[in-house]
């Protein structure tokens, strides 16, 4: 059941009140001189607070928590403030990033976190203030599932050798070359090579659509999970860990809503793989090592280690390291792009088949463009420090235009969901998955890696489906019509 309309009124309300506590923070914090590092705690306390509040009040405005939203919400709290959740514990013993950083860099940067985490969420409350009130659960479609499974089916056929040699030659390149194995594989390969990059990735939305159409179907429901887990695994165990994460993420959730609950034991697996062997790994998965060395090296690193989960914490916070380089060295080093970096991306929906450097990246990616500023030798190695949703809104549009940008972000995201939810049909559930298993990548990344992937993964297969399932209701209309006249005729003998 979901809230009433006074009730999410009242929570968009509550979402308004946080941005007035912000601008009295900042303010006392201006009246009274506080220190750098003070400043520091405060914002980071602050977008603690404002974390849990978001997670709770989303839940209240919609009823539900583990959706697309949710997750994406997550994803942009721990990349861009998991250094602040460590910093209110008190587990920073050096000061946020270990103190590499001036104060004053610090505390800007973690402002526009703040003030772009608020503005996200305010647009996706006043989003859920329409939603829907009831959910109409119809039974299972089976025209809909049929067209689910059978355009699946055509996907996996045709991804599923493209995907296994990428895999393969991922395997051969960071067993020999370590994990700067996979960077020189991305430069490496262009034009008309790039063919089976371009199509491996259909592999996780073609079994994410046979799934949500297996209902009941158990040989179809192992399947899924072999094509996406398996791989899943081995790319987790080389250190490309989002690579196996993202469509183990979305297959879980698919299960979940379209299967049945996931049992806890498959549960604590995963979060312990996540959470205990991939910071593990994380700690040799630049050495050039094979074989029993690369055994030895794990077992050295468990010894060394910390806390799994704070390891887990500060690595993945590290990407708030993106978002201060990018407020130190733009307008400074770089003008405002003024939304360049987006239209751009949205060439990417052309696949480079023509080009030996896609046009559309031609000019170069954020990610690359930062890394030749702070370390040109490793950028020319094909390293980057990856990026961020916050740090390119702030790199096209400044301050208030990342504010404006990133409401518009969770207004649409917040209207999606809810459209989803309110169909109320497996193809939703479908394609909400398939855009789960990009939210990793939208998180830490640009646009230009998720922009191709809306279009071809997501747009294209719903219209496929769309398509058989309305062919297959005109051939069921037209077949009772054919039979209507005979049963008539044998009532009225």
């Amino acid at each position: 059941m979901f809230p009433s309309h006074r009730i999410r009124t009242g929570l968009f309300l509550g979402q308004c009140a946080w941005g007035i506590g912000l601008v009295a923070l900042l303010g006392l914090q201006t009246f009274y001189e506080v220190s750098g590092e003070t400043a520091v705690y405060c914002l980071s306390l602050f977008l603690v607070g404002l974390s849990l509040w978001s997670l709770w009040s989303w839940k209240t405005a919609t009823g539900h928590l583990l959706d697309l939203y949710s997750l994406f919400l997550i994803a942009v709290m721990l990349f861009s403030g998991g250094q602040s959740f460590l910093e209110v514990l008190g587990l920073n013993t050096h000061g946020l990033l270990g103190g590499k950083f001036p104060i004053g860099a610090v505390r800007q940067a973690l402002l526009l976190v703040v003030a772009s985490m608020l503005a996200f969420h305010t647009g996706a409350l006043y989003g859920a203030r329409s939603s829907i009130t009831t959910i109409d659960r119809s039974p299972a479609d089976g025209a809909l599932e049929q067209a689910l499974r059978t355009v699946g089916a055509m996907i996996i056929i045709l991804s599923i050798g493209p995907a296994m040699y990428e895999l393969y030659h991922d395997f051969n390149l960071v067993q020999t070359l370590g994990y700067t194995g996979e960077f020189m594989r991305a430069r490496e390969v262009t034009g008309a090579n790039a063919w089976t990059l371009v199509i491996a990735p259909f592999l996780i939305p073609g079994t994410l659509l046979l799934l949500a159409g297996s209902r009941g179907r158990r040989g179809n429901i192992i399947l899924s999970w072999v094509l996406i887990a398996v791989p899943a695994c081995i790319y987790v165990l080389l250190g490309m860990r989002n690579h196996g994460l993202k469509g183990m993420v979305a297959l879980l959730w698919l299960h979940a809503m379209v299967i049945g609950p996931i049992k806890k034991s498959v549960v604590v697996l995963a979060a312990t793989i996540v959470l205990v062997l991939v910071p593990g790994l994380a700690a040799v998965r630049t050495e050039r090592l094979v074989g029993m060395d690369k055994i030895g090296a794990l077992v050295d690193s468990y010894e060394a280690m910390d806390n799994p989960l704070v390891l887990a914490m500060r690595e993945m916070g590290g990407s708030f390291i993106t978002i201060i380089y990018t407020t130190e060295f733009v307008p400074q080093i770089r003008p405002f792009e003024w939304g360049a970096t987006y239209l751009s991306a949205v060439g990417t929906i052309f696949p480079n088949f023509f080009w030996d450097i896609h046009p559309s990246i031609a000019g170069g990616l954020p990610s690359y463009w930062l890394m030749k500023e702070v370390d040109p030798y490793a950028a020319k190695a094909g390293q980057t420090l990856g990026f961020s949703v916050i740090a390119e809104a702030y790199l096209n549009f400044s301050w208030v235009g990342t504010l404006i940008f990133m409401s518009v972000i969770g207004y649409v995201l917040a209207r999606f969901v809810l459209w989803v939810w309110k169909q109320s049909n497996p193809l939703g559930l479908a394609i909400e998955a398939i855009f789960i298993s990009f939210v990793l990548f939208v998180a830490r990344g640009e646009s230009h890696l998720i922009v191709r992937s809306i279009f071809w993964e997501c747009l294209i297969p719903y219209l496929l489906v769309t398509y058989l399932y309305n062919r297959q209701l005109t051939r069921q209309c037209h077949a009772q019509l054919i039979d209507a006249p005979s049963s008539s005729l044998t009532a009225a003998s």
